[in-house]
């Protein structure tokens, strides 16, 4: 026998079916751990009949018996209680919580033992189970949406997670140290929910948690689970608990917004919103004469600060507030509508990048280093639309951002600027103090403006027009700014098709084409779409898009011009996106084809797509840094062997390829000259207007007139 037991494993039961409670002991007398390292405490919390059981246990070898101790209570007083009962009575070092309804997978002991054992600063460690039914089963889809859950919530890097705001561990994975335990006081028995969840945020506070990529436990859902119902879902009560005691234990929270005598009834709304949501609202009044007359204002959490017009430091003095606090700072405009939930969802952001970000749900990534103007050269990631998945940027906006007083430190220094741009400032102390900056995922019109508040006019406003400001570029070029690492998220919005249903369009969130039809639920260069299908009335014949990349220029031609399309396009998430819009809108043949098109046919280099602007990837001849092999073809060679390869006229051809737009007339003279198709084409230079021209001069074609941002011309056969 050794000196003293490890692990302990607690067992408390009441009226259990005897399968069940079997099964549930049979599962800890199966540990592959040493047999004399352990213990098993088996607490009837007031139910004679659970020992009835006990002769029907089969043990491996007789003389290889692990520790079992059977307890049994004289009245039945809750499962806390049972679990404080045999916590005084056990040995071991560490501690398992078994519930008398699952069981335990051989490794658990093996698995968890040393994780714990040679960390002397994690209070517990957490893992995985799988989740079976009443007989054993495993429950899929719910099955791999829970493991799914318990890894995604997981602690990143070494496995060490300090939570104390949302707790990723599932009660049936964790092994504890039982001095952490006796430490939080044991289980709190006015529970009859949640206490395991307000166990392992007492342990939070003074312990770490490890985490093991293991399985090693099975949960089971039957119909008299005392959390889960057999669909998966919680039952009544086990929330509104778990939610009750995150909030017990984790840190203040304080929420600072600054105010204007002109939007004093957007002021008056966001407090509202926002004060049941903290413990401490800062409210920061500049330039009011006179102060609000309001009950809100006057609650005891709040923190009413007032300076005169010529005192105002502008937005920084948001960030006032931070001296001597110690949680999560929060800082807010006085012209949204914050919903109900803000506060928590933030928060939980925060916690989910392990306080070590600067959170917002609005934000931008800049495209072009140096900058001249910084609001032209940003891809913006608004609070109004949609985004899917959390976001690496470069700036987050203080009008919805948060951090943790453990992740950033802000002075004075960090705001010297002759300009009020503390959006900029703020994220650039982030990047010196090595702190990342996201946007969190969100649903669209979550945060909306107040409708009710003037807009005074903010920075974007100021400073977009032109050049840009010469001092905010040489502020926002005064560092290196690392390179961001964006994911594609796709995202998917309606396009209006008059007198048709709405068309389902996907993209990509922050790509130019793809937020501008988000924004407006129409086709992306709607004046030049609508003048080719002027163009094109009355005519037959096919749409040939070149360069279609996600299928804006397809769908129109395909669901508004009812023309079949032989769309080009080498770029591997465009082609994807295209396939999808293609097939989620019924309508004539579309031909997609994933090549690229030049002047002849062999190989040529693509570099990857980028967020921000996936179509604006090129195709070189000669390899350029990172790039990977497309095969190019003749856009003649393409129509020829495409399905419209019978005849077909072609109506109108679309090109948009980044420069190479000479290289795919060249390789189109057929087209040209036996079809002559009214011609969209991009030129952004006049130096490409001029090649382009220098191709279709000789073939007859003329310029009818320029459309869009970024330069595309009609061109119309002479005859037209």
């Amino acid at each position: 026998m050794p000196e003293r037991i490890a692990v302990s494993i607690l067992i408390p039961t009441y009226k259990r079916s005897g399968d069940y409670l079997r099964e549930s002991i049979q599962s800890a007398i199966d540990q592959q751990f040493p047999f004399d390292a352990f213990e098993i405490i088996v607490i009837s919390d007031g139910d004679p009949e659970a020992k009835n059981v006990l002769p029907d246990l089969v043990y491996g070898h007789k003389n290889k018996k692990p520790i079992l101790h059977y307890i049994e209570l004289e009245k039945n007083s809750g499962q806390s209680a049972a679990l404080n009962y045999g916590l005084r009575k056990a040995k071991g070092e560490f501690l398992v919580v078994h519930h008398d309804d699952d069981r335990l997978l051989p490794n658990k002991l093996t698995d968890l033992f040393p994780v714990i054992r040679f960390d002397e600063t994690a209070g517990m460690v957490s893992a995985v189970s799988e989740t079976i039914g009443p007989a054993g089963e495993i429950i899929e889809p719910l099955n791999s949406k829970r493991q799914a859950g318990m890894r995604r919530d997981k602690s990143g890097g070494g496995g060490f997670v300090k939570q104390r705001y949302h707790s990723c561990a599932r009660g049936e994975t964790v092994m504890y140290r039982t001095m952490a335990i006796k430490q939080a006081g044991g289980w709190d028995e006015s529970l009859p929910h949640g206490e395991e969840c307000d166990m392992h945020l007492s342990i939070s506070k003074n312990w770490y948690i490890r985490w093991a990529d293991k399985v090693v436990s099975q949960y089971r859902i039957h119909e008299s689970n005392k959390s889960l119902k057999p669909d998966g879902g919680m039952r009544p009560g086990v929330h509104d608990y778990g939610r009750r005691a995150r909030e017990t234990y984790r840190d203040p929270i304080m929420v600072t917004v600054c105010s204007l005598p002109e939007r004093v009834r957007g002021l008056l709304k966001v407090v509202n919103d926002l004060l049941p949501q903290c413990d401490i609202l800062n409210v920061f009044l500049a330039g009011y004469d006179v102060l609000p007359d309001a009950e809100a204002l006057q609650s005891p959490k709040i923190n009413l600060v007032h300076c005169s017009k010529d005192q105002d430091r502008g937005t920084r003095e948001k960030f006032s507030f931070l001296e001597g606090f110690n949680g999560y700072y929060i800082t807010c405009d006085d012209d949204i509508h914050y919903p109900p939930n803000y506060v928590e969802e933030l928060v939980r952001g925060i916690e989910r990048h392990r306080r070590a970000a600067l959170v917002s749900f609005h934000g931008s990534i800049i495209k072009n280093h140096p900058v001249k103007n910084f609001f032209k050269e940003r891809t913006c990631f608004h609070f109004r639309r949609d985004l899917p998945e959390d976001c690496e940027v470069d700036v987050t906006s203080n009008v919805t951002a948060g951090f943790h007083t453990d992740t950033l430190e802000l002075t004075d220094k960090d705001f010297e600027c002759e300009r009020k741009i503390d959006d900029i400032l703020v994220s650039m102390a982030a990047i010196r103090q090595d702190v990342d900056r996201i946007v969190l995922k969100h649903p669209g019109e979550w945060i909306m403006p107040n409708p009710d508040v003037e807009h005074l006019g903010g920075l974007y406003d100021i400073y977009s027009k032109g050049d840009g400001d010469p001092v905010i570029a040489e502020k926002v070029n005064s560092i290196t700014w690392p390179p961001v690492e964006r994911k594609m998220q796709e995202v998917t919005t309606w396009i209006v098709n008059p007198g048709k249903d709405s068309l389902k369009f996907t993209g990509i969130a922050g790509d130019h084409q793809t937020e501008l039809i988000r924004k407006t639920h129409t086709f992306y260069e709607i004046d030049l779409l609508l003048a080719l299908q002027k163009h094109i009335d009355g005519r037959a014949g096919i749409a040939i898009d070149v360069g279609a990349n996600f299928g804006n220029h397809t769908l129109f031609f395909n669901q508004v011009c009812g023309r079949e399309v032989l769309s080009i396009e080498p770029g591997d998430v465009s082609f994807d996106l295209l396939n999808k819009n293609r097939y989620s809108n019924k309508g004539p043949e579309i031909d997609a084809r994933k090549y690229a098109a030049a002047d002849k046919s062999g190989l040529g280099f693509m570099v990857p797509e980028k967020p921000g602007n996936v179509g604006a990837s090129q195709v070189f001849f000669n390899p350029k840094g990172d790039c990977r092999q497309v095969k190019t073809f003749t856009l003649d060679q393409l129509l020829k062997e495409s399905r419209f390869c019978n005849g077909e006229p072609v109506a109108v051809l679309k090109i948009d390829v980044e420069g190479s737009e000479p290289l795919v007339l060249k390789g189109a003279t057929h087209i040209l000259k036996k079809h002559r198709p009214v011609i969209a084409c991009e030129a952004s230079t006049e130096n490409e207007l001029k090649n382009v021209f220098d191709i279709l001069q000789p073939l007859g074609y003329k310029i009818e007139k320029r459309y869009c941002a970024t330069a595309t011309y009609i061109f119309l056969p002479e005859e037209m």
